[in-house]
C-alpha cells in the first residue's frame, strides 16, 4: 500500500512538473509570435545570438545545483535526517551566491570581446543578463529543496509567473524600445526576463520560509562537508549538462560566420540562425518539455529506490518515463513533420513567404530529433540518479563531437539546413549510447520495448490517417484543424486497444484513478470471454 502511494506521488509529480511546463512552454511559444512581429527575422536572430553564452554560464554555475539538492534531500529525508537536510538548504545557498557572482563577473567581463566577435552590437544586451545568472542561481537552491521534498507545486506556479511576466513586460518592453532601433527593442524584451527571474525568486523564497516541515530551515552543522558534497554531486551532473549550451555557444558563433563564409550576407544570416532557434526550437521543444519534466521528477525518486535498495520499483519508474517520453514524442514529431508549413504559416505571419518555407524545412527535420531527444532527457536522468553522471557526459560528448564536425561539414553545401541534419544526428547518437548503458545497468526489459513498438505503429497508422485526411484541402488553416483532429482522435483510439499501459500505471498517474477502475473492468471482461472461449 505505502509502496502504491509513492508511486501515485511521483506520477503526480511529474504530471503537475509536465503540464505545468507544457503551459509555459505554450506562452513561451504564444510570446515568440509578437515578439517575432516586433523584431522581424533579424531581431529574432540578435536575439537568440545572446542567450548561447547566457545558458552556458548558467549550466556551469547553476543549473546543476537543484538536481544534486534534490538528490541530497531526498536521501536524507529516506534516512529521515533533518539536521542534514537544513545544513544541505544553508550550503546550497551559499554555494549559488558565489558561483552566481563569479558567473556574472565573467559575463561582464566577456561581453564587449564577444559582441565584437559576432559581429553584432549585442554588449548592452549581455549587460542587462548578467545579474540574472544571481537571481537564477538562488531561485535554483530553493527549487532543488522543493523537488527533494516531492512538492513541486512552488516550482509549477514559479514557472508560470516567470512565463506570464516576461510574456507582458518582454513585449510592451520591446516595443517601447523599439523606436531607438533594433538592439535596443531586443535590449527591452532582455529586460522583461530579468524582470520575470527577480519575481520568480521572490516567489519561491517565500513559498520556502511559510514551508511547515520538519526539515524547513537552515543549519551551519557540517557546513564544510555539505559544500564539498555538492560539489561533488554536483559537478559530473553540470559537466553533462555543459553539452548542449557549450554547443549553442560554438553555433552563436560558428554558424553565422560560415553562412557568411559560403556567401550569404550578414542580416540573412542572422535572419536563417534566428528562424532555427527562435521559431523552430521554440516548437520543437514543447513536446520535449514533458521529457525534461519526467527527468527532473524522476531523478529524486531514483534516489531514494536506491537508498532502499528497491530495485523493483526503479525499475517501473523508469521503464514508465520512457513509455511516457515516447508516447508523446512520437506522434508529435510526425505531426511537427506533416503539418509544418500550416504549424510556421499560421504562428509566424510576420515571415515572408521564402522565411516560410525556410523555417517549414527546417521544422521537417528537426522534428525527426524530438523523439530522440526526449528518451534522452529521460534516460539520462535515470543514469544520473544511478550514480552513472559520467556514463552520460560521455554520451553526450560522443555526439556533440559528433555535431560539430557534421556542421562544418554540411553547412558549406546545406546551408543552415546542415545544422538541423548535425543536431539530429547529435541527439541520436548520444540516445543510442544511454540506451546500451540502461540495459547494462537495469537488465533488459522485453515487455517495455514491446510497448514501445505498439506506440511506433500507432504512430504510422496516424500519420497515414493525417496524410489522407488532409491532402485535398487548400487552406492551411482547415490543413491544420483537420490534421490534429484526425491525429488525436485516430492515436487516442489505437493506445486505448493497444494495451500500452496498464491499470496500476494509468492509477500512479493523479487523473488515472478513476480512469484505471474502468481499465481493470475491460481486464477482468477480457479474460471471461477468454475463459469462456477456452483460450
Amino acid at each position: 500500500m505505502a509502496e502504491s502511494q509513492k508511486t501515485r506521488s511521483f506520477g503526480s509529480s511529474a504530471l503537475a512538473l509536465a503540464v505545468t511546463s507544457m503551459v509555459a512552454k505554450l506562452m513561451g511559444a504564444v510570446y515568440r509570435i509578437p515578439l517575432t512581429n516586433i523584431l522581424g527575422a533579424v531581431g529574432i536572430g540578435k536575439y537568440q545570438l545572446v542567450f548561447p553564452l547566457f545558458a552556458l554560464l548558467l549550466a556551469i554555475s547553476c543549473n546543476a545545483v537543484p538536481v544534486a539538492i534534490a538528490r541530497l534531500v531526498a536521501h536524507e529525508r529516506a534516512l529521515e535526517q533533518p539536521r542534514n537536510v537544513q545544513s544541505i538548504m544553508l550550503t546550497s545557498i551559499v554555494y549559488m551566491g558565489v558561483s552566481g557572482l563569479v558567473a556574472m563577473i565573467f559575463m561582464l567581463v566577456i561581453a564587449y570581446p564577444l559582441s565584437l566577435v559576432q559581429g553584432a552590437d549585442m554588449y548592452k544586451c549581455y549587460l542587462v543578463l548578467a545579474p540574472v545568472i544571481m537571481v537564477v542561481g538562488f531561485s535554483n537552491a530553493f527549487k532543488g529543496w522543493f523537488l527533494g521534498s516531492g512538492n513541486t507545486m512552488p516550482n509549477c506556479v514559479g514557472q508560470l509567473i516567470e512565463q506570464s511576466v516576461k510574456l507582458v513586460f518582454g513585449l510592451a518592453l520591446a516595443k517601447v524600445f523599439s523606436r531607438y532601433g533594433l538592439t535596443f527593442s531586443v535590449l527591452g524584451a532582455l529586460l522583461g526576463i530579468a524582470i520575470s527571474e527577480l519575481l520568480e525568486l521572490g516567489v519561491v523564497t517565500i513559498w520556502y520560509a511559510k514551508s511547515c516541515d520538519e526539515s524547513k530551515g537552515l543549519s551551519r552543522e557540517n557546513f564544510g562537508y555539505w559544500w564539498g558534497y555538492i560539489g561533488k554531486v554536483a559537478t559530473p551532473i553540470m559537466a553533462s549538462g555543459l553539452i548542449f549550451p557549450l554547443l549553442s555557444f560554438i553555433d552563436s558563433i560558428l554558424v553565422v560566420k560560415e553562412l557568411v563564409l559560403v556567401g550569404a550576407e550578414y542580416d540573412l544570416a542572422v535572419s536563417e540562425y534566428g528562424l532555427l532557434t527562435g521559431p523552430v526550437y521554440s516548437l520543437v521543444n514543447m513536446p520535449v518539455v514533458v521529457a525534461l519534466s519526467l527527468s527532473v521528477a524522476i531523478v529524486p525518486a531514483v534516489s531514494q529506490n536506491v537508498a532502499n535498495y528497491n530495485l523493483v520499483s526503479l525499475k517501473e519508474k523508469a521503464s514508465m518515463s520512457i513509455k511516457l517520453a515516447v508516447l508523446v514524442g512520437l506522434p508529435c514529431a510526425c505531426g511537427m513533420a506533416l503539418l509544418a508549413r500550416s504549424i510556421v504559416g499560421l504562428l509566424y505571419p510576420v515571415l515572408s513567404e521564402a522565411q516560410v518555407m525556410l523555417a517549414t524545412r527546417l521544422l521537417q527535420v528537426q522534428s525527426v530529433g524530438i523523439v530522440f531527444l526526449s528518451l534522452l532527457e529521460v534516460l539520462g536522468a535515470v543514469l544520473q540518479g544511478l550514480g552513472k553522471s559520467r556514463a552520460v557526459l560521455c554520451s553526450i560528448a560522443v555526439g556533440g563531437l559528433v555535431k560539430i564536425g557534421l556542421e562544418i561539414v554540411l553547412i558549406a553545401r546545406l546551408g543552415i539546413v546542415g545544422v538541423c541534419i548535425a543536431m539530429v544526428t547529435f541527439y541520436a547518437v548520444s540516445c543510442v549510447i544511454d540506451i546500451v548503458i540502461f540495459r547494462k545497468m537495469v537488465g533488459k526489459n522485453s515487455n517495455l520495448w514491446k510497448n514501445v513498438g505498439k506506440i511506433v505503429l500507432c504512430s504510422v497508422i496516424m500519420s497515414i490517417c493525417v496524410v489522407l485526411s488532409t491532402k485535398w484541402l487548400g487552406s492551411q488553416i482547415a490543413k491544420l484543424v483537420v490534421g490534429i483532429s484526425v491525429g488525436v482522435v485516430i492515436f487516442g483510439v489505437l493506445l486505448g486497444i493497444s494495451g500500452i499501459f496498464g491499470a496500476d500505471e494509468i492509477a500512479s498517474l493523479s487523473f488515472g484513478k478513476w480512469l484505471s477502475k474502468i481499465w481493470r473492468k475491460h481486464e477482468r471482461s477480457s479474460y471471461d470471454n477468454d475463459s469462456r472461449h477456452g483460450n
